[in-house]
C-alpha cells in the first residue's frame, strides 16, 4: 500500500513539472519512431525530457535536431506537434597535442 501511494505522489509531481512547459516550444534530438506507434516520433529535450510529437510529412531520422511546441504533459513525458526543423550544429574536428612526459 505504501508503494502505490508513492507511485501516486511520484506521478502527480511529474506531472505538475511538465505542465509548466505546455505551450512552449523546446528544442528536441531525434531519436526515432515511437514504440508504440511508428507514426508518431520521440526525442529528447536539453534536459533530457522524453517527447512524443507528430513530424507530419517532414522526413527526420535519429540525430536530426526539431523544434516541437508543447501540447500536454504526462507524469512521465511531454506531447507536442512539429514546428520546424533545425540545422544540425557544425562540428569541427581539431587535434589536440598531447605533451608527452
Amino acid at each position: 500500500e505504501r508503494f502505490a501511494r508513492l507511485g501516486v505522489v511520484i506521478d502527480r509531481s511529474g506531472l505538475a513539472r511538465h505542465a509548466d512547459r505546455v505551450g512552449r516550444t523546446e528544442e528536441v534530438l531525434v531519436e526515432g519512431p515511437s514504440k508504440r506507434d511508428a507514426s508518431v516520433t520521440t526525442g529528447r529535450t536539453r534536459q533530457n525530457k522524453l517527447v512524443h510529437f507528430s513530424a507530419g510529412d517532414t522526413a527526420l531520422s535519429a540525430g536530426d535536431f526539431a523544434q516541437v511546441e508543447v501540447t500536454r504533459a504526462g507524469p512521465h513525458y511531454l506531447e507536442g506537434s512539429l514546428v520546424g526543423r533545425s540545422p544540425r550544429p557544425s562540428v569541427s574536428r581539431r587535434r589536440i597535442p598531447l605533451a608527452v612526459g
